[in-house]
């Protein structure tokens, strides 16, 4: 009787993709009553999902280790199947699934009718903010295009249903996203998702809560990057004030929130604000590295790093020059057990250390260094262009300085500064990368008033 009513509705081309919503609220109702209590409760489970795409891996991550009554978390085939059979969820390609608004819709109101909704919309949140977290702090293109499609979903656990997160998943979907779209130069999009993690750990949890601490980082990260230093610097400093209030001050936490207050100051010019906070943070690593060189290490070469670079600017060249190399020679160290996580930071020790050399008039050991830090960077970028051709063309930048005003040789500078503009043309939308586009633009026009 049902498949003769639903054949019915076909021949009156009731058509899923187009269907009015009394034609779809009737193929609902007519097939609800036949579904299994397993394929009804995936159904309502499902539209706990963003108006997008499902893949059926990403809904098995999701369910991964979950026990509830009338979930089946242990096989979903014959659920999926019943549902696409009544034509309650579409099938958009291979393993992928995905649910018309109004079918949505009355799986919604279905939903809110269980006993155990409020356990799915749990389930869900916790699924989410699992996958949330596997967003690294960096994410390469192949994080991005991974990512691109659970977007949609994280997004309902951070809007629709972030009543459902827990406190200790509370921020993640945030950060995720947030990170998602920083990493693309999407700074509003960023700056959005950024601010609603810090208004949403406001207002769920403790104001001493060392998540809001990591919020207001995450937002001064932010501003920084994008040259909005009062922004930053405020965003810094609430968070660096929070980090010691309720950690250690021997915490690693507070080591690089001292850090990053200082090289901001740093880039400000305010040196003499950022030298003692930079030489706290140092005393910090090397204390950590002592207990713990593998974990700590990176940390200590890279404050050495952004030490020399404060020295350098204070005409202190010395010890600048022996900050440097330390740093170079742990970072080789590091490189060779991973060469893929600590090459990108030999790179940029070597490029700091070759412009140290080129003011120094140490002509051979700084373009050394510099084609050596450009051959690391061009062989990051062919696997994460996103990231590491930004930094290609800063080198290049920096070699053409250096072949128009140390060692002249006008064909080099002016090649090395066209093919850094030409990288940077695909980084329009990224306003801390305009200084670089300048720069080479000067450069070549430097060289052409030179040949006039």
């Amino acid at each position: 009787m049902l498949e003769d009513l639903l054949i019915q509705l076909r021949q009156k081309d009731i058509e899923i993709n187009n269907a009015d919503q009394s034609g779809l609220a009737a193929i609902f109702e007519l097939s609800w009553q036949s579904l299994s209590l397993e394929a009804q409760t995936l159904g309502c489970f499902l539209s706990l999902f963003g108006l997008a795409p499902i893949s059926r891996k990403l809904l098995e991550q999701i369910l991964d280790g979950i026990k509830l009554d009338h979930l089946p978390v242990d096989d979903l085939s014959e659920p999926l199947a019943e549902l696409v059979k009544k034509f309650l969820v579409q099938v958009t390609r291979p393993d992928t699934y995905a649910l018309h608004e109004l079918m949505r819709e009355r799986f919604e109101q279905a939903l809110s009718e269980l006993s155990n909704a409020d356990a799915l919309k749990h389930i869900y949140c916790k699924g989410i903010a699992t996958l949330a977290r596997q967003m690294p702090g960096r994410p390469t293109l192949a994080d991005i295009e991974a990512f691109s499609p659970r977007v949609p979903h994280i997004i309902e656990a951070a809007t629709t249903l972030q009543s459902w997160l827990t406190d200790k998943d509370l921020t993640w979907p945030y950060v995720c996203l947030g990170r998602f779209y920083e990493v693309q130069s999407a700074f509003d999009q960023a700056e959005l998702w950024y601010a609603r993690c810090l208004d949403i750990s406001y207002q769920r949890l403790d104001n001493e809560h060392l998540d809001v601490a990591v919020s207001l980082n995450n937002l001064a990260v932010l501003y920084d990057n994008q040259g909005y230093y009062s922004e930053a610097e405020r965003f810094y400093q609430e968070a660096l004030v929070m980090y010691k209030r309720l950690l250690s001050n021997k915490h690693p936490d507070v080591a690089l929130s001292l850090s990053s207050l200082a090289v901001l100051y740093d880039n400000q010019g305010h040196h003499s604000e950022a030298e003692p906070l930079l030489q706290e943070a140092l005393t910090i690593w090397r204390e950590l590295a002592q207990k713990s060189p593998r974990t700590y290490l990176p940390y200590v070469a890279r404050t050495l790093n952004d030490l020399a670079l404060l020295q350098k600017a204070q005409n202190e060249l010395i010890q600048a020059q022996t900050n440097y190399q330390e740093a170079l020679a742990i970072r080789r160290q590091l490189a060779k057990e991973n060469p893929r996580a600590y090459l990108p930071y030999v790179a940029g020790t070597l490029n700091d250390l070759a412009l140290l050399q080129a003011n120094q008039k140490e002509l051979e050991a700084a373009q050394t260094n510099y084609q050596e830090a450009l051959a690391i960077r061009r062989q990051l970028a062919q696997e994460n262009p996103l990231i590491c051709l930004p930094h290609v063309a800063a080198t290049l930048i920096n070699l053409s300085i250096f072949y128009l005003q140390t060692k002249p040789d006008k064909d080099r500078s002016v090649a090395t500064a066209t093919e850094a503009l030409e990288i940077l043309q695909g980084f329009q939308n990224n306003p801390s990368l305009q200084r670089y586009t300048n720069v080479a633009i000067q450069i070549l026009k430097a060289n052409v008033a030179k040949l006039d």
